[in-house]
């Protein structure tokens, strides 16, 4: 259990700029990354670096859009925190003035559907 906590700002990044930012957590034998971008709405969407139905490889910044490293599918920022398609997955989290909560709970269920395929089962 747990609760993986992220500042808002630190003298190395400012998670409000616009920019995808990646961290990087350690479970087992696993790295899950998660995801971090302002939306245009100015809301943060926290997600795993990782989508339904491509290989976790994970997400770029183009402009207004990330993408999918895998396929190469542009996602527009504004949907980030959607769920389906080649979207991250969306990570629920609680946001303060300072900082971003994610249970470590959370991120393990998301992460073994995505080690284990599940994810694509429920594309089908």
């Amino acid at each position: 259990r747990g609760v993986v906590i992220i500042p808002l700002t630190d003298p190395a990044m400012d998670l409000m700029d616009g920019r995808l930012h990646k961290f990087s957590l350690v479970r087992g034998e696993d790295t899950v990354v998660i995801i971090v971008i302002k939306k245009p709405d100015g809301k943060l969407a926290v997600c795993l670096d990782a989508c339904e139905i491509c290989p976790p490889e994970g997400y770029g910044q183009i402009e207004d859009n990330v993408v999918c490293i895998y396929c190469r599918t542009p996602i527009p920022i504004e949907t980030l925190g959607q769920k389906g398609g080649c979207n991250p997955i969306p990570l629920k989290a609680t946001m303060t003035d300072r900082d971003i909560r994610i249970d470590v709970s959370e991120i393990d269920r998301l992460w073994q559907d995505v080690r284990t395929g599940k994810t694509k089962e429920i594309v089908k």
